[in-house]
């Protein structure tokens, strides 16, 4: 009796179907079908989710528009139910527009086949929410710390005295070195008044933060800067400034020179490389001599410094005798010599 063959015949081959598990439609194919997967849940059914890209939308909407959740929030919670992976940043990349025939995630799914997410799903989303959770707790943690661990010198305490909390002496002594411009200070009147006025600093600031007045310890902090020749002009900034705009160039930059004179600079800045005097013996000197202005001081001082570089011409006589003189003993000398 022959063999019979196992082979099935191209009758017996049946066309190959996949089924959605919620709207149960046939698909001969899965690619353009079904959204593909990147998660192992799916490993079974060739990477891709078993439902189709029809019941997906329908979810969208559901969650969308019954629910009322946000796009964001809708999107976000698919992406849980589907082990799809979830970045606000990837969902804020997406562009407005869409077709209105599909929805916006499909185009969010599509974002996730892109290189830079591969292999990632929303198990990393956990992961990296937790971690940047994390972080940030780890961020505040150091400040609180620092704060909690700050100490207070012991010499300024001995300097501002006690009962004071240990963010006010830092303040205090803040205060005290911008007033004395970070100078020692040995005169004991003139260390007290700088002191009292520091301290009266930081009792307006506390006064402010309670809501409670302070104009009398205001007064009291503005006698003290005039006892230390430090009281505030009582003329205002407005004032000081106004009607600069209508003055003509010349005389704005006469009443600001007035107001705010430029300070003299340090001696050992003053024209280090001489420029004034060049200027003043070989441009304005040179000019003036040029054009013959006579008892000017800058012609002067041209005269004064060309003279080192003039060549004097000797006294005539004087010249013939010591030319005589030296070919005369030359002479004599070469005759001697024969």
């Amino acid at each position: 009796m022959p063999r019979k063959s196992l082979k099935p015949s191209a009758g017996d081959v049946t066309k190959q179907s996949f089924q959605c598990i919620a709207c149960k439609s046939n698909f001969t194919k899965q690619r353009n079908n079904f959204p593909a997967s990147q998660s192992s849940l799916y490993a079974g059914n060739n990477f891709y989710l078993p439902w189709c890209w029809r019941c997906i939308d329908g979810f969208y909407r559901r969650y969308r528009d019954e629910c009322g959740l946000s796009e964001e929030e809708t999107i976000k919670r698919l992406c849980s139910k589907f082990d799809i992976y979830w970045q606000k940043e990837l969902y804020l990349k997406m562009p407005s527009a869409v077709s209105t025939t599909q929805s916006r995630m499909r185009t969010y799914i599509g974002k996730t086949y892109l290189t830079q997410y591969a292999g990632k799903t929303y198990d990393n989303t956990i992961a990296e929410e937790a971690a940047a959770a994390l972080l940030s707790v780890s961020k505040q943690e150091p400040e609180e710390t620092q704060e909690q661990k700050r100490e207070v010198p012991r010499k300024l305490i001995d300097f501002w005295g006690r009962d004071f909390d240990p963010d006010d002496y830092f303040d205090l002594q803040a205060s005290y070195e911008r007033l004395t411009a970070g100078k020692a200070i040995d005169d004991p009147a003139t260390q007290m008044l700088v002191k009292q006025a520091c301290l009266s600093e930081i009792e307006i600031a506390a006064l402010k933060r309670e809501g409670k007045p302070y104009e009398k310890q205001q007064a009291s902090l503005i006698n003290t800067l005039g006892s230390l020749n430090l009281k505030p002009s009582q003329i205002k900034e407005a004032e000081k400034n106004s009607g600069l705009d209508n003055l003509p160039l010349g005389l704005g930059i006469m009443r600001w020179e007035q107001t705010r004179p430029i300070p003299d600079p340090d001696p050992d800045w003053q024209d280090v490389d001489n420029i004034r005097g060049n200027m003043l013996t070989w441009y304005t000197g040179a000019s003036l001599k040029m054009i013959g202005v006579k008892d000017a001081p800058y012609a002067e001082l041209f005269d004064e410094a060309i003279g080192k570089y003039t060549v004097q011409r000797p006294d005539e006589l004087d010249g013939e005798s010591a030319v005589m003189h030296y070919l005369v003993e030359s002479g004599d000398k070469s005759a001697e010599g024969n």
